[in-house]
């Protein structure tokens, strides 16, 4: 047992926090953003459905509900035409747009590209730029009598293309979405870590090989979403097929929409409403292939709390053909057509048969400013999409962290609500707020109708699956071990999001702003600028939910935790408990199950004041899982778990690991990469309130333990792989938890520093004197550290031990093969302590056993405890001798090692004699021979050490 040091000095407890109504703060904040966008989603869906079974408008009593207007939809509305012009658009806008934005964001941001800040800046401007101006322009320049087109014309005789078409329409659009899908990519690249890129060159992949292997299958999460918002924007949108399609007769969605209610002096809304339910039960099944395609999210993960530094990839001479392909795009697809018309702006007359130079003038600008209903409209434009984008913004982060980042039992109704906005077309989403505003109960909805909070919730509701989509994809990259070591410190869930998850997305965060904002700011027409929405108007009236129930600055919003980690209301106030003392860990019957495979199985141990415990086994044998209930991390199927008289774990209990006042460092360390050394410890001290000052002392003595007093100013990234993981013991120290636990911190370190560590962490244990669990699968590590060892297998606990106890009397075979080498020859009991070897059919006489005369057994001998001697020599009186014959041998230092053929067998042997070859001797004490029943049933692993080469 190790020797405890003179008293410490006490712990921080964990921080209470408050339950209101005997809910957590996580709790109240996940369903208040759950019902938040219910009530923001179903306010245009619900009357738009209801409109969609009603025989007349629902403004008329009477109505007789039926599917008439669907039948009508199919029949008489020519909607089938209209569904294959809306497929091939939107099929092809997304396919150009991902063939644009994805290779030129590879590019950008993980290559050496020449002025790569000016491209990455020049990518993102065509989509500050509404479609329509940039069809208004496309035509003045590349249309049949465009600049572009006339020059063309003449030089070639023909014009190559043709933009009023289903392929121009598309190429068009997909030059104003394009940026979306570079923002989403991106954001992705910019966050993932470099050594995956690394390790493919590593292994002989070329830039090339490493873009279409490694990177690109690691952007599926961004270019899903992108995907999948492109198609519903290609699907809703009505400029581009309004300028390109109506002229030549083809209708797509939009477009139909428009003619059969806007333009219509008697609007359909019956028909309006059944083809706005058909889009939207396609969008619903477009989310569920992406929740599909995404599932297992875990591939994706590329941002770990281990620090790495970028390393660009060099393209040598195609750099040279992406600068140019990237030029291409800007000033084809958006410089030009914008420059023509900022040139026409200043025109009288802007034509190919006249110079526009004759007809230059201000006045077209000075009309504007100068009249009022103009001015205003520019306001209100600003401050619709200012205030949105923020709004909208804050509650897509939100919703991401509820859909993506917890346990709350709807978060995937959550990340329907936020995407089903994209399945409404503006003009229904319009019509169907109205509706909402004017069924409102109570008359709430007069206080808002009519005023610019009106457009505000209308404009919002419609970027919301943009600023969704914008965050996702970079929070589905960050590793969970970020979020477990924020709650092992003191952190429960909404804190670890304002402290850790929200400096992580921070770019992904500002991205959204700037989408939202230019998404609003398109939305947002002249016409539409009077505040005062009509049921046929395309300004977006809306419900009045988002406004009445504005909350507190977010952080300071209640939260709201999943029910499966939230303690009974019978569980004790477990943070109020007495933790100045350094308690023992019992651990009963703990079983878990993921589905119907059982990892744990009816574990139980206890660990005593002070000591050092190891949970040793090969990987997948429940060890990880096990530190894993024990931190609080996961909940246990079954069984119990206390430290000291606190009960975390019981029927009806389950304290979070924010509770535990535990301590942990990671395997990949979970630094958190945004914050210095000296930030990431002071974070659990600041959880706990400890003042300042005592905070400036407590880190001081923390890192001047662990011998990096001297960095605490640097970040992870510019610190070695063990200066790291000493920074994460620190972290995991200086709040003195009431216990440490280790998740294989040193498998990440080289082996003459792992082996420094290793020495290292046992004194520092020693002196401090805290109950340790260790998780590792060296075998090495755990004899070396530990006061008792526990060997698991298959989720099962095989032996529990003190090192000298496991090596040397290992209780199966197992232990035996799993903790050092050992050699296993079969054979069959001859007597009470002899048996016969299967390998040599020689007889060798072992301790007495239980097993009787003609039982299989499996006799096994250490490799140390085979003595070898040359040929001839004699052994002493009553060792077991047999006659081997030498293969190899190698010297490692201050041994040599030999391979022996054994009869049928090669086993192994361990001696100080050099050069031995040929046939030798082999002499073993009767007590170094260690009998086991021979068993049929072992794990694989096992299987393959006990049959070795024959």
């Amino acid at each position: 047992m190790t020797t405890l040091s003179p008293p410490r000095r006490p712990v921080h407890p964990p921080p209470r926090y408050r339950r209101p109504l005997g809910l957590s703060r996580e709790s109240w904040l996940q369903y208040t953003v759950l019902l938040l966008l219910a009530v923001l989603v179903l306010a245009p869906v619900v009357p738009t459905l209801y409109q969609s079974f009603l025989d007349r408008p629902l403004y008329e009593a009477g109505g007789v509900l039926g599917v008439d207007n669907y039948v009508r939809l199919f029949t008489e509305a020519g909607f089938g035409r209209v569904v294959l012009n809306t497929a091939l658009f939107a099929g092809l806008t997304t396919v150009l747009s991902l063939l644009i934005a994805v290779p030129m964001a590879v590019v950008v941001v993980r290559t050496k590209l020449p002025g790569g800040r000016l491209f990455a800046a020049a990518m993102q401007w065509p989509f500050f730029i509404s479609s329509l101006i940039l069809g208004f322009g496309w035509i003045t320049m590349y249309g049949p009598a465009g600049f572009v087109s006339v020059e063309v014309r003449r030089l070639l005789g023909f014009l190559p293309w043709n933009l009023y078409s289903i392929p121009g329409m598309a190429l068009t659009e997909a030059v104003a979405l394009a940026p979306i899908v570079y923002t989403f990519c991106a954001n992705a690249l910019r966050q993932s870590d470099a050594s995956l890129e690394a390790a493919a060159r590593v292994c002989g992949a070329g830039p090339l090989r490493i873009l279409r292997s490694v990177v690109l299958p690691l952007l599926r999460p961004p270019v899903v979403y992108a995907s999948i918002l492109v198609i519903s924007m290609s699907v809703e949108t009505l400029s581009v097929p309004l300028l390109f399609g109506q002229p030549v007769g083809i209708d797509v969605f939009s477009t139909f929409l428009y003619r059969n209610g806007l333009q219509s002096i008697n609007p359909d809304y019956g028909v309006l409403g059944a083809a706005s339910a058909i889009i939207l039960l396609v969008t619903v099944s477009l989310v569920a292939l992406q929740a599909k395609l995404l599932k297992n999210a875990q591939r994706f993960v590329s941002v770990r709390g281990k620090a790495t530094r970028p390393r660009p990839l060099d393209l040598g001479w195609l750099k040279w053909i992406s600068v140019a392909a990237i030029a291409l795009y800007v000033v084809m697809g958006a410089l030009i057509p914008i420059g023509g018309l900022v040139f026409r702006s200043f025109t009288q007359v802007f034509t190919p048969l006249q110079s526009p130079f004759k007809t230059l003038t201000g006045d077209n600008y000075e009309r504007i400013f100068t009249y009022p209903v103009y001015v205003q409209s520019i306001v209100n434009s600003l401050l619709v999409a200012a205030i949105g984008a923020v709004l909208v913004s804050v509650l897509s982060l939100l919703a991401v962290m509820v859909a993506r980042r917890s346990d709350f039992r709807f978060h995937r109704a959550v990340e329907y609500l936020a995407l089903a906005p994209q399945a409404m077309p503006g003009i229904i989403v319009g019509i169907g707020l109205f509706w909402a505003l004017a069924f409102a109960p109570f008359g709430l909805g007069s206080l808002i109708q009519g005023t610019l909070w009106a457009l505000i919730i209308g404009f919002g509701l419609r970027a919301l699956p943009s600023g969704f989509g914008s965050i996702a994809p970079s929070v589905m990259q960050i590793g969970r071990e970020l979020d477990n070591a924020a709650r092992v410190s003191g952190a429960d869930w909404v804190r670890t999001f304002t402290r850790i998850l929200a400096a992580l997305v921070r770019p992904a965060f500002a991205g959204a702003l700037i989408l939202t904002f230019v998404t609003l700011l398109k939305e947002y027409s002249p016409r539409c600028s009077s505040p005062r929405p009509t049921p046929t108007s395309s300004a977006r009236p809306c419900s009045n939910c988002g406004c009445r129930a504005t909350p507190a600055p977010w952080p300071r919003w209640p939260a709201c935790r999943s029910p499966s980690r939230r303690p009974s209301s019978g569980s004790p106030d477990y943070f109020s408990r007495d933790v100045t003392r350094m308690p023992e860990v019992k651990v009963a019957h703990l079983s878990k199950q993921f589905g119907d495979n059982a990892v744990l199985r009816d574990i139980s141990f206890t660990i005593a004041d002070g000591e050092f415990f190891t949970l040793l086994g090969p990987s997948g044998c429940g060890k990880s899982t096990t530190l894993a209930c024990i931190a609080g991390l996961e909940r246990p199927t079954g069984g119990s778990i206390s430290v000291g008289d606190a009960t975390f774990v019981d029927a009806g209990t389950f304290v979070p690991p924010e509770g535990r006042n535990l301590g942990m460092v990671f395997q990949s360390y979970a630094l958190w990469p945004h914050m210095t050394v000296a930030q990431n410890l002071a974070m659990p001290l600041k959880i706990r309130k400890v003042d300042r000052r005592e905070q400036d002392t407590l880190i001081t003595e923390a890192l001047d333990k662990v011998g990096l007093a001297e960095l605490k100013d640097r970040y992870p990234h510019q610190l070695s792989g063990g200066q790291q993981q000493r920074v994460a013991l620190a972290r995991a120290l200086v709040y003195s938890p009431s216990v440490l636990l280790l998740d294989e911190p040193l498998s990440n370190l080289d082996a003459k520093l792992r082996d420094q560590a290793r020495a290292w962490l046992k004194r520092l244990q020693t002196e401090l004197g805290i109950t340790t669990v260790y998780v590792t699968h060296d075998q090495d590590e755990a004899l070396a550290l530990s006061d008792r060892i526990a060997v698991m297998s298959r989720g099962d606990m095989v032996q529990i031990g003190t090192p000298t106890e496991i090596y040397e009397t290992p209780a199966t075979v197992e232990v035996a093969a799993f903790v050092g080498r050992c050699n296993f020859l079969p054979g069959v009991m001859t007597g009470p302590a002899e048996v016969r070897l299967d390998c040599t059919g020689q007889t060798i006489t072992v301790p007495a056993g239980t097993a009787g005369t003609g039982t299989g057994v499996t006799v096994a001998v250490r490799p140390e405890q085979l003595e070898i001697l040359p040929a001839g020599r004699s052994a002493a009186a009553g060792a077991n001798v047999l006659t081997a014959e030498v293969l190899t041998s190698s010297y490692v230092g201050s041994r040599y090692e030999y391979d022996l053929r054994l009869g049928d067998h090669v086993i192994q042997a361990e001696t100080t004699r050099p050069g031995l070859t040929g046939e030798v001797t082999l002499v073993a004490e009767p007590s170094a021979c260690l009998l086991y029943p021979t068993t049929d049933a072992l794990h694989e692993d096992v299987e393959a050490l006990i049959t070795i080469t024959q």
